[in-house]
């Protein structure tokens, strides 16, 4: 039987330099990611990709430093 470890609450930055915090961990293949500066939830992603900080949160200024992506039309 392969024990589950439970890694609510840990803390990273992904490359852009942004606070991720793990919210909910189902299993290594499904997380929810929390980003606290800008009060949004990734849903689904791996932990794999919150370790290498590939984990993008649509509203940072990635545009010229100003602009950000968003979500929706």
């Amino acid at each position: 039987m392969v024990r589950k470890i439970d890694r609510t609450g840990e803390e990273g930055f992904n490359r852009f330099g942004s606070k991720m915090v793990i919210k909910e961990c189902r299993s290594a293949t499904d997380i929810d990611v929390y980003f606290p500066d800008y009060d949004w939830v990734f849903k689904n992603a791996t932990y794999i990709s919150f370790k290498k900080g590939n984990i993008k949160c649509p509203y940072e200024p990635r545009i010229y430093n100003r602009g950000y992506i968003g979500v929706g039309k």
